[in-house]
């Protein structure tokens, strides 16, 4: 069942990019046909409507439990924007200029097409070569670092990069053939039926076609994502993974581990961690089995983190903080080593990418989630009056922090919070469009 479910959410992670593909380019196409049927003083309006819930529809939830990043909507939204602003400039250059006042039939619908598409062609072009088309930080931070690096994960970059592409070309080309015949054969005086066939049929027809292609395409990987997860359904070799990083007084206890990673041979580690049947439940009463089995400890105190999926898409890893008492010296039997690491070091650590990509995220993720919550409320406001004041961060007080590290919402906070430069007009900017 688990590979039932885990199969699901990888299909549903691709196929959400067909439904963003859907809904925003269909809602270019319904921006082009409404400019044939309303005024056109009041089409900029309508453009900034449609780009305004786009926006809110497309806002990355909180908690998700399939990667689905978005990457057609953000690109359709800013061309929507510009669309509207350079509307909202021709027609008050119109308005002004009286030689070009003149011009204007007032029985011919404003043609979209002309603006939308070559604006949505250099959007894309930005889009593509500025921005790194890796899984994004939303999703990291939502997911995991480990969760999103697999195979997955590099089927839904190649797709996401593939559809920036189509969204491109088909952009172009539909502003080469509609800019091709208004510049040679389109006539101000009447409104054709050749007319409404270029800057009207032409986008639609454009639009239905590449949903038929898309449509065919996420159907051949979903068989390919349902052939792969039969021909690795061996449920029973599966295992989740319990993850203990080991805290005494405020250090950090690590160890040498190999790596996968071929240009390091080491890196930091904890030294606890456990496989267990993927058909075993993970409670935290049988985390503490564990840890006390492993270690030999009796004295300790056990702090949920977070969990997330393993590279296989299908097992989980769940992430805890095991608390020695630090007025009791170590057992006897204690096997686990001694090179305890404070702050500053791991800090150190981290920076030459010695630490592991999983203890880093422990590490980054309790650290700046305890920070934001200890300092910010919820909404990004100070907590404190004093201004860039940080309040202290103790490794030993892990145990007394009532926040749920699986609240992601304090990465947000963390980010964008009270003491970032004009916030408060950027939160209101943010709730009127419904990004709050």
């Amino acid at each position: 069942m688990s590979d039932i479910r885990s199969l699901s959410k990888r299909i549903r992670g691709i196929g959400s990019m067909f439904s963003e593909w859907a809904v925003c380019v269909g809602a270019m196409a319904l921006t082009v046909s409404l400019s044939f049927f309303l005024p056109r003083m009041i089409i900029p309006g309508i453009v900034l409507i449609i780009a305004w819930q786009l926006s809110s529809y497309f806002c990355s939830p909180n908690h998700r439990d399939y990667l689905r990043c978005v990457r057609i909507a953000p690109i359709v939204t800013r061309s929507l924007f510009i669309t509207a602003f350079i509307m909202i400039i021709a027609l008050v250059y119109s308005r002004v200029v009286p030689a070009e006042a003149n011009k204007i039939n007032p029985e011919i619908p404003y043609i979209t097409s002309l603006i939308l598409y070559p604006v949505t062609t250099i959007v894309a072009a930005v889009f593509y070569s500025k921005y790194n088309l890796r899984p994004c930080r939303q999703c990291k931070l939502v997911l995991g670092v480990s969760a999103i690096n697999n195979i997955h994960s590099d089927l839904f970059v190649s797709n996401a990069r593939g559809q920036i592409i189509l969204l491109g070309w088909l952009s172009a080309a539909t502003s080469i053939i509609d800019w091709t015949y208004y510049l040679i054969y389109y006539s101000n005086s009447s409104f054709s039926s050749s007319d409404k066939y270029f800057f009207l049929a032409v986008p639609l027809i454009i639009y239905i076609l590449s949903l038929l292609y898309l449509r065919r395409q996420f159907n051949a990987l979903a068989d390919e994502l349902t052939t792969a997860a039969h021909l690795n359904s061996d449920v029973e070799q599966l295992s989740n993974t319990l993850r203990f990083i080991i805290i005494r007084e405020d250090s950090l206890l690590v160890t040498e581990r190999a790596q996968d990673n071929v240009s390091k041979n080491l890196c930091l580690d904890t030294p606890a961690i456990v496989k267990l049947p993927i058909t075993v439940p993970v409670t935290d009463e049988k985390a503490s089995e564990e840890f006390a089995r492993i270690s030999g400890v009796k004295d300790f105190t056990l702090r949920p983190l977070y969990s997330n999926k393993a590279l296989n898409g299908v097992s989980d890893v769940y992430h805890y903080a095991a608390i020695l008492d630090d007025t009791k010296s170590l057992p006897k039997s204690w096997h686990m080593g001694n090179n305890w690491m404070t702050i500053p070091q791991i800090d150190l650590t981290m920076k030459a990418r010695v630490m592991s990509g999983d203890m880093s995220e422990e590490i980054y993720l309790v650290y700046t989630i305890t920070m934001a919550w200890k300092t910010y409320d919820r909404r990004g406001f100070r907590l404190y009056p004093i201004k860039n004041y940080l309040p202290t961060f103790r490794l030993r007080d892990l145990k007394n922090w009532d926040v749920d590290y699986n609240d992601r919402h304090w990465l947000k906070v963390a980010r964008f919070n009270q003491d970032v430069r004009f916030f408060r007009l950027k939160r209101y900017i943010r709730n009127l469009f419904g990004k709050s």
